[in-house]
């Protein structure tokens, strides 16, 4: 076989070959970064809630008024589309309550005085000074998981 000789003549000068170099690097760099914090990203959505205050308060003269009130954190990085509170006293009945929406970092809080007894009667709240009742928080996240944490509170004057 023969060959050509070209002389100082080049096929590419190394300008631009180094260019060329450094721009398919750049470009191989980009596509493994998006490829692995993308992953990274979806992989570390997470829902969780932080009660940040929650009380039961006994006032008034002999005691015969209530007080409840919940401060709900949204500590994780996915949408609260519901967040229910349920306040219970003495015998078991509930007061409940929905927060709604709640997007990451934000908080929400609510509070009532006498609130009402759950299946509409019209009987008073009864709690006890001292005593300890819980409350119960269901969370439903954006992404379709749902969350549920039940809390106790000693009421106090």
């Amino acid at each position: 076989m023969r060959f050509k000789v070209l002389g100082d003549r080049r096929a590419v000068s190394p300008l631009i070959g180094v260019l060329i170099t450094i721009a398919i690097t750049i470009a191989g760099g980009l596509v493994v970064y998006q490829a692995f914090f993308g992953t990274a990203g979806t992989i570390s959505k997470t829902g969780s809630i932080q009660v940040v205050s929650a009380d039961y308060i006994k006032y008034g003269p002999g005691g015969s008024q209530e007080f409840v009130s919940i401060t709900i954190k949204n500590t994780g990085n996915i949408r609260i589309t519901q967040c229910w509170v349920y306040f219970y006293d003495e015998d078991g009945t509930y007061y409940r309550v929905n927060l709604g929406t709640i997007d990451p970092g934000q908080s929400k809080g609510h509070s009532r005085y006498n609130p009402p007894r759950s299946g509409g009667t019209n009987n008073a709240w009864d709690i006890i000074c001292g005593k300890t009742y819980p409350i119960m928080i269901e969370v439903n996240f954006q992404d379709g998981g749902n969350f549920r944490q039940t809390i106790t509170v000693t009421s106090h004057a």
